[in-house]
Parts: C-alpha cells; sequence; structure tokens
C-alpha cells in the first residue's frame, strides 16, 4: 500500500536510503520544499486511524487487537506512544493517503518521506508553494498541522538539511550541533570512565554508533579529529 518514496519503518528502506533518495533528487531540482508536522505523534486520530488500518484488515480479532494498542496511548482520543515500534508503523500509514495524493493527483514526480519529514523538489517555487497549500488542506482532514516554522523552500545546490544531515547534489556534511553534543558525549564518558561508572563495551557502542550516522556525510577527516581528541 505504500509509495516507493516512503522509507519509515520498512525492510530494504530506512535513513540511509532516504538520503541516498534525497540527493538523487537534489541533482534534477533546483528547489526543495522541506515540512514536517507540528506534535505529529500527540496529535495522531485514534479513530481516523483505526478506519485507514480496517481499509487493509477484515479479521475481527487483529483489529480489536489494534484498537486496544491504538487507544492505550494519548489523551482524549488523540496521540500514541513515541518510541513504540507499533507508534511507528502506524504513524507511517496515517500519511499514506497524503503520499498517494501528492504523487497521484499532484503529480509531484520528485516526493519522499521519513515519518512526518516529507520533501517535494521542483524546478519551479511556485509549484511548490502551491503544493505546501494543498499539503496543508489535505492535513487539516487528518486533524494535523504543518509546522510553519520548519517549512521552508531550499535552493538545492545550497544545502538543505534533512534527517541530520546537510545535503548538497554532491556532497553531505554532518550539522555542526552534532558534532557538538558528540564531543560533549564523549568528554562525559571520559570522565565516568575514569571513575569506573560506565565501561569500555558502553563507550564503543556509543561511539560506533555515532559513526554508523557520520560515514554516511562526507566526514573522513572530521572523524578522525574528532576521536583523536579525547584520550580515555
Amino acid at each position: 500500500m505504500f509509495i516507493y518514496d516512503s522509507y519509515a519503518t520498512r525492510k530494504g528502506k530506512g535513513t540511509h536510503a532516504a538520503l541516498d533518495r534525497f540527493q538523487e533528487f537534489s541533482r534534477k531540482n533546483r528547489y526543495v520544499i522541506k515540512c514536517d508536522i507540528q506534535r505529529y505523534f500527540p496529535s495522531i486520530d485514534h479513530d481516523i486511524l483505526i478506519e485507514l488500518i480496517k481499509r487493509k484488515i477484515a479479521c475481527k480479532n487483529t483489529l480489536w487487537l489494534i484498537e486496544k494498542i491504538v487507544r492505550s496511548g494519548g489523551f482524549g482520543g488523540k496521540g500514541i506512544p513515541i518510541g513504540n515500534l507499533t507508534s511507528q508503523f502506524f504513524a507511517n500509514i496515517y500519511l499514506n493517503g497524503m503520499d498517494h495524493y501528492l504523487k497521484e493527483r499532484l503529480s509531484c514526480r520528485y516526493y519522499l518521506r521519513y515519518m512526518d519529514d516529507f520533501v517535494v523538489f521542483h524546478d519551479d517555487k511556485e509549484f511548490l508553494w502551491a503544493v505546501k497549500d494543498y499539503i496543508v488542506h489535505y492535513l487539516a482532514k487528518l486533524r494535523l498541522q504543518i509546522h510553519e516554522n520548519k517549512c521552508r523552500i531550499f535552493r538545492t545546490e545550497k544545502g538543505t538539511p534533512f534527517l541530520g544531515l546537510t545535503v548538497f547534489p554532491n556532497r553531505r556534511r554532518l550539522k555542526g550541533e552534532n558534532v557538538v553534543r558528540f564531543k560533549r558525549r564523549l568528554k562525559r564518558f571520559q570522565a565516568l570512565y575514569k571513575n569506573g561508572s560506565i565501561n569500555w563495551k558502553n563507550i564503543i557502542q556509543s561511539i560506533r554508533a555515532w559513526i554508523g550516522h557520520a560515514i554516511h556525510a562526507d566526514t573522513a577527516r572530521l572523524r578522525r579529529l574528532v576521536i583523536e581528541e579525547v584520550v580515555f
């Protein structure tokens, strides 16, 4: 039921595949509009979500269980717990209709979404602003609101922030705040290791996790410099 360019909680997709596709689209278009949704997980309407799921699942016992899970979180018939694997999958389903609407009704050829981060590429800024208006109208049916402060049009050649990186048509940079946070974490680990409050295995796992993300940007020299700064 999902479009090809929906990348969250799907086998063979994920953040790195989304970044690759984003960069591919950047090479083919001058502009990109990047949007996300205000308080997405807390705003998901239980009734709407359950009706969307019923379109694909007929088994009453399965639907009973799904409804129990959906209604166990949130308040006042809205909201699903952030972090639950079921919540991530349900959140993907909730915007699936918008994906098809943009691709099939509005002919947005260069569109992709990762959870509630979604982008449309085009060579015409006016087309992208018009698409934004359609998105706002569609989201209202789902009782969602776009995050106006985070909805912007970028010139692709100047770089666009997406999933923790700044992506250019031919290169990627790690965001500065990401590097700062990691340096602080290393210094904290250094102090904890010195007084025996953390073991080496946990430190290595954290470093490998950061490298696993950073390696998808042009960071070979940066990674070496950052790691060499801290001695345990």
